[in-house]
């Protein structure tokens, strides 16, 4: 009984079950009848005479089509008659009613001569929503016949409008149609990319739901605002790897989510994508096409910073998206890509400016660019990062200090950079990129400079709007009374002599015809690949080299004037008087709804609080608490006692308050209450250490020639404060020199050195008394040339957060040593040089702290060189190209040579003895080893990849002896080496675990 009794309960169960999926099954199957359906179909066979038109029949007979009397056509696709459309004639097809939010439409028909198309728009509506016009046709056929297509999805705020279908015909040749068709589908459709690399994204349904959520609430706001929580989890696919990541809509606008091409923002975890770890996609229309991409290589070529961009077809959930942008976001990748060590990427703070957008689109923003505070990028990264921290700090102080007028352009960005990044907007186009709230900064590390990013930098020409002509900057004299507060930020910068020479030189190279024409034939193969594989889904897209000729005469008709203009003492003068005026301006904006915008509370410490008010109205502290409520009361009145239009004022805040993020406060005219997030990190001052150290630095006029522009250095000299040169002033010591650096003094040199001693009469740079903070220069336009030099005991720069590694430093210099020593140092790296070319015979560097010779970014050799007693690494070179040459290692803590991040090094005739490890590379590096000893180390070779946005790394050795050797090799999996013609391939997992964690 009790088994019959389980039976009909096993029966009853599979029965349930099996009509359930009949259920589903057939639910789906009406779905997709109800959303992928045919509507009207009409063949222009059936027709009727009505006055002065015919009337077509359609197979729905609440739809008829009524044409001009000459519109029947003498030849078909099908049957014996088609629609004749004359030279400006307008031909209406429907108008479908009953319209709802996020439906598809697709219209299609066969077109024969000329060049007449369809549009599809929202019916009674001067600006509409929905609108898309296509001329250009697929699928042609022997007998001239060629398909045209048009689609659209209404977006979810449509307000209900008829959709208005018809063929625009603006050209003087005649077109012939036949065979029309309207449907309705789920989803609109993109071509196929099969033979493509591409990326697909599996979402599941839960999580693709958000994603509708949250644009549908965007819709509503007219405006996308993201939050932390807008990530939702998605599987990538790509290069056959499958990569778990973080996917959120991005953009501002709405043109990044209308129809199906939605525009996204991946964070992948873990791993890279073509040695990128985040980066956005978005539909190649919204951003100008290769026109962007172009501006991008430009910017790469000539050293600017700029994101990584590309087109690749996107796939989500197996269904084809077309063809995509991706363009790269602000991590440390793109600054190591670049060349660059990584530290802050910042920005002025836009939030405000579109949360103000999301409650009002037409708004006052004036004031908005005065409020405006610093961010970087990666916040939490650079606050849980003590060295992160102090250099971000330096790079907000900057930016605010110049923005606010306090700094000149000079002490605050890398003048040579900016100059170009300009130019090149201007010569190109790219407008948009230079708005001050789409502009970002890096902060370099090494120079305590700032340096533009090109990014979102699409061709969009004329600017007249902002005053400027087409050369960014060129105001007109007439309108600048009607500036806006933002305004300052330009006129600064055209203001400096020592910005506006610059920029005159590489507005004149960069417009100049041979140099658009270079970039041009330089990418042609690659723009022509990329035009075919847009106009695969962009049929009527093409690129015009014309438009870049065209702009750039522009720039060289407007430029005479410009230079003439700049050059007069009189118009720099009134726009210098403008900018101070326009800072000096009163913002009136008493809009209740909008006060909070001009008030911003910073964290200076646990117990205080600075508040920056852009206004002139006082303010009351009413509590602190989170985002929702008030948690603790308080009262603090903040009054504007100078009645300045912005003020400022210090709090200090009782321990139950520090804890909270949000501060509740009112404008006492007014009953509304506020809040807002305390940024978490003090408010910017005018501090940066660069400045200080050139402000405060020993008076050296009595070695400079200012006509040899020469500093000129002899004898015995001791210095106990810092050492500053001017720039492009050329630093000679003679032979038998000796400076002794002490009391912590830096020695900073801002051009070439030649310091020239003899092996009898060597000249000698040290510190007695241990401290200097290191032998810098900076930026050298000549070589350096260094014989029969000696650094000893020298530490490195380290001072108010400006702080290098090396005890001998050249950045962006490149140098020749012969002979030279470098001895006992106190600092990460002996010798560091970066992005530099190099040369080194006969060196000798021991007794090191750390690194002996650490190269970041360059290209050089080392000859007939010797390390003793390295502290660390004896050498460590980073993305750069190297031959060590007959050189000897003799004692390393850690490495005997260590080449990461794709280094390439040839090395020949190298003996390495007692170190922990030979030779190590690292991230698809490549070692090519040739007559090589190790004796006595733990590891003879070391390889593996240590960063997810690299890869692994080969090492090749050939003529190799390994003597007391602990363990020949140690090689993660993907990794190889060839030693003495035998392949090794790695099998070991995680060594960056190992040996770095």
């Amino acid at each position: 009984m009790k088994n019959s009794r389980k039976k009909n309960i096993l029966l009853s169960i599979k029965l349930f079950s099996l009509l359930l999926i009949v259920f589903l099954l057939l639910k789906f199957y009406f779905a997709q009848i109800s959303t992928n359906q045919l509507l009207i179909e009409c063949d222009f066979e059936k027709y009727n005479f009505n006055k002065d038109s015919i009337v077509f029949n359609t197979n729905d007979t609440t739809y008829n089509i009524a044409a001009i009397s000459k519109s029947l056509g003498e030849t078909s696709k099908s049957g014996n008659n088609s629609l004749k459309v004359h030279h400006l004639e307008y031909v209406n097809l429907i108008e479908l009613n009953n319209i709802g939010t996020d439906e598809v439409y697709k219209v299609s028909l066969y077109r024969k001569n000329g060049s007449a198309g369809i549009v599809i728009q929202e019916a009674n509506s001067t600006k509409p929503n929905v609108y898309t016009f296509q001329r250009f046709t697929t699928d042609s056929t022997s007998d001239g016949w060629s398909k045209l297509e048009a689609q659209i999805r209404t977006p979810p705020d449509y307000s209900g409008n008829k959709l208005k279908i018809y063929i625009w015909n603006p050209q003087k040749e005649l077109s012939y149609f036949d065979d029309l068709k309207i449907e309705q589908l789920e989803h609109m459709t993109y071509p196929e990319y099969n033979k493509y690399n591409s990326i697909s994204l599996f979402i599941e349904n839960i999580e693709y739901n958000k994603l509708k959520q949250i644009r549908a609430k965007a819709f509503e706001k007219g405006i996308l605002v993201t939050e932390d929580d807008s990530y939702i989890k998605t599987i990538m696919a790509s290069d056959k790897k499958f990569i778990e990541a973080d996917i959120r809509f991005k953009g501002d606008w709405l043109d990044h989510l209308e129809g199906d091409k939605w525009s996204f923002r991946i964070k992948l975890n873990n791993q890279s994508w073509k040695n990128i770890c985040t980066f956005s996609l978005h539909t190649p229309s919204s951003r100008s096409f290769i026109n962007e991409w172009l501006i991008h290589k430009i910017f790469a070529d000539n050293n600017i910073l700029t994101t990584r961009y590309g087109f690749i077809p996107l796939r989500i959930n197996s269904r084809s998206l077309g063809i995509y942008a991706y363009e790269e976001h602000f991590e440390k990748q793109l600054l190591e890509s670049s060349l660059r060590r990584e530290a802050p990427i910042i920005a002025f703070n836009e939030d405000v400016l579109w949360n103000r957008r999301s409650i009002q689109l037409s708004t006052k923003e004036d004031f908005i660019f005065n409020s405006a505070s610093i961010k970087p990028f990666q916040t939490n990264k650079i606050l849980n990062n003590s060295e992160l921290y102090k250099t971000f700090i330096i790079a907000q102080n900057l930016l605010d200090s110049y923005k606010n007028g306090k700094l000149n352009c000079s002490d605050v960005f890398d003048i040579k950079q900016t100059a170009k990044y300009f130019a090149i907007q201007s010569v190109y186009g790219g407008y948009h990129g230079v708005i001050w709230h789409n502009i970002r900064f890096y902060y370099n590390p090494v120079t305590c400079r700032l340096e533009p990013i090109a990014f979102d930098c699409f061709a969009n020409y004329g600017i007249a709007n902002w005053g400027f002509t087409n050369i960014i900057g060129n105001y007109n004299p007439n309108i600048n009374n009607q500036l806006p507060t933002f305004a300052p930020f330009y006129i600064d910068l055209i203001t400096n002599s020592d910005f506006i020479k610059e920029y005159i030189i590489q507005l004149k190279y960069f417009s100049d015809d041979k140099n658009v024409s270079y970039y041009l034939n330089k990418y042609q193969i690659q723009i022509s690949d990329y035009e075919k594989l847009l106009q695969k889904e962009f049929l009527n897209y093409k690129f015009d080299p014309n438009t870049f000729y065209e702009h750039a005469n522009l720039i060289k008709a407007e430029l005479k004037a410009f230079e003439t203009n700049i050059n007069q003492t009189s118009y720099v003068d009134s726009l210098k008087n403008k900018s101070v005026k326009i800072r000096q301006k009163y913002n009136y904006d008493q809009n209740i709804k909008f006060f909070s915008d001009y008030v911003t509370f910073y964290k200076n410490s646990t117990n205080s609080i600075q508040i920056s008010v852009s206004h002139s109205n006082n303010i009351e502290i009413i509590g602190f608490g989170n985002k929702n409520n008030i948690k603790e009361y308080s009262s603090y009145q903040i009054l504007n006692k100078n009645s300045t239009n912005v003020y400022n004022d210090i709090i200090s805040i009782d321990n139950s308050f520090s804890d909270y993020k949000y501060i509740y406060f009112k404008n006492p005219l007014f009953d509304t209450v506020y809040n807002s997030k305390i940024i978490p990190y003090p408010a910017p001052t005018t501090y940066n250490p660069r400045n200080d150290i050139a402000k405060n630095a020993t008076d050296i006029s009595k070695y400079i020639n200012h006509d040899k522009k020469e500093v000129h250095f002899s004898g015995n000299i001791s210095f106990n404060n810092h050492i500053y040169t001017p720039i492009g002033y050329t630093v000679i010591f003679d032979e038998g020199t000796n400076i002794d650096i002490t009391n912590n003094a830096a020695f900073i040199i801002n051009s070439n050195v030649i310091a020239e001693g003899t092996k009898e009469n060597p000249i000698k740079i040290y510190s007695s008394d241990k401290t200097a903070n290191g032998f810098t220069i900076l930026q050298a336009e000549s070589k350096s040339i260094l014989k029969n030099v000696c650094f000893d005991n020298l530490n490195t720069l380290n001072y108010m957060g400006w702080a290098l590694t090396g005890a001998v430093t050249f950045y962006e210099a490149d140098v020749e040593f012969y002979d030279c020593n470098f001895t006992n140092n106190h600092c990460e790296d002996m010798l560091n040089t970066i992005r530099s070319n190099f040369y080194l015979e006969n060196c000798i560097i021991e007794n090191t702290f750390g690194d002996s010779h650490d190269s970041d970014f360059c290209t050089g050799t080392l000859y007939n060189c010797t390390f003793n007693n390295n502290g660390n690494d004896a050498i460590d070179f980073s993305t750069s190209d190297a031959i060590i040459n007959n050189c000897k290692i003799n004692g390393a803590v850690d490495k005997g040579i260590s080449v990461g991040e794709n280094t390439k090094a040839k090395i020949i005739n190298l003996t390495i003895s007692d170190v922990n490890i030979g030779i190590a590379s690292k991230d698809l590096s490549h070692a090519d080893v040739d007559k090589c000893i190790i004796n006595n180390a733990t590891y003879g070779f070391l390889i593996l990849q240590k960063k997810p946005e690299f890869g692994p790394a080969t090492i090749t050795a050939n003529n190799c002896s390994l003597n007391e050797v602990w363990t020949e090799s140690l090689i993660e999996k993907n990794s190889i080496l060839i030693l003495n013609g035998k392949t090794i391939k790695g099998k070991k997992n995680k060594l960056k675990a190992l040996f770095y964690e």
